[in-house]
């Protein structure tokens, strides 16, 4: 993990490195203060540019979330990149320009990064909260073909592949009218999970139905809440 971590590290510093060997090796160290400006704000533009996956909120779609924050922050070092090197170039006896254009690009970059970061704080919340709401059917669904083929009785095997089929085809979305039947259900799949073992048909169908009940109940009493 650290080597990885010193490998980012070293890629990430080759563009100042050879910025700056260029910027002094062509120009020197004696330079106006038109010049240092632009100097700084490409530096301040590329540090925003390797800082921006620290800003990305933590979640299952990290990715997808990024992807408008890197933009913002490619798009800003870019025309920072370019408008400094103008201004580097040219050299102009007053700061005043040099410092107002780039001054307006960083308020710009700030203003629209923040807009992303609230855009993808509620886009965030919805996607937390449909995991939430998908999470009974998916780890049910889960459990139940854990248990599928385990015995060779058929008459399990029929009421498991019932019951399979039922939470399967079952809305994946939740209210919280159904959390009570849902709490129920996974809670009988405990016993489920248990009954398997002993192998006895009888006990196992039973739960099984019961299960089934249960979750039939929910799909209505979800249908009825829309």
């Amino acid at each position: 993990m650290i080597k990885k971590l010193i490998l980012y590290a070293a890629l990430e510093s080759v563009f100042i490195l050879v910025f700056n060997i260029v910027f002094f090796v062509l120009g020197g160290i004696k330079h106006p203060l038109s010049v240092w400006c632009p100097y700084l704000f490409i530096h301040f533009a590329y540090l925003c540019a390797m800082v921006t996956p620290f800003l990305i909120r933590k979640n299952t779609r990290k990715t997808v979330l990024g992807l408008s924050l890197y933009a913002v922050s490619a798009v800003y070092f870019f025309l920072e990149f370019v408008v400094g090197l103008v201004f580097i170039v040219i050299k102009m006896d007053s700061l005043k320009i040099p410092f107002v254009v780039q001054v307006i690009l960083a308020g710009i970059y700030v203003v629209m990064l923040l807009v992303n970061m609230i855009a993808n704080e509620h886009t965030g919340d919805s996607m937390a909260k449909r995991e939430m709401e998908i999470a009974f059917i998916k780890t049910a669904s889960s459990r139940v073909k854990g248990m599928m083929g385990k015995s060779e009785d058929k008459k399990i095997n029929k009421s498991l592949e019932k019951l399979y089929d039922l939470l399967h085809s079952s809305p994946s979305h939740s209210a919280p009218e159904v959390k009570g039947y849902e709490e129920e259900a996974m809670k009988m799949l405990d016993v489920l999970e248990g009954s398997i073992a002993t192998n006895n048909p009888d006990i196992i169908c039973a739960t099984a139905s019961s299960i089934i009940a249960v979750v039939e109940t929910r799909n209505r009493e979800l249908k009825s809440a829309k």
